[in-house]
């Protein structure tokens, strides 16, 4: 039965944080605690972002990464992870 009690709060624990709400440093501090992190940018998009290139796949780079947040219309949240560039040619 406390199980079934824990599952709304459960549910309610893995919402995406909605950038535009959010204060630049309370964004900045939520990806450098946790490492990475999924955020909403808008009503209907969203992205991975992540603290440092650890938190990417060993073929991925880092890409800086800004939205906008509640105090400011360009904050550096963090980086992206990407693809590598293709070599040769």
């Amino acid at each position: 039965m406390s199980l079934l009690a824990a599952l709304p709060l459960a549910s309610h624990a893995l919402a995406r944080p909605y950038a535009p709400a959010l204060s630049c440093e309370r964004l900045k501090g939520m990806i450098q605690a946790n490492g990475a992190m999924v955020v909403s940018t808008g009503q209907f998009t969203f992205d991975r972002f992540v603290r440092d290139q650890g938190f990417c796949m060993t073929d991925e780079i880092t890409e800086p990464a800004w939205v906008v947040s509640s105090n400011s219309a360009e904050c550096f949240i963090g980086y992206t992870c990407g693809g590598r560039e293709p070599s040769g040619n």
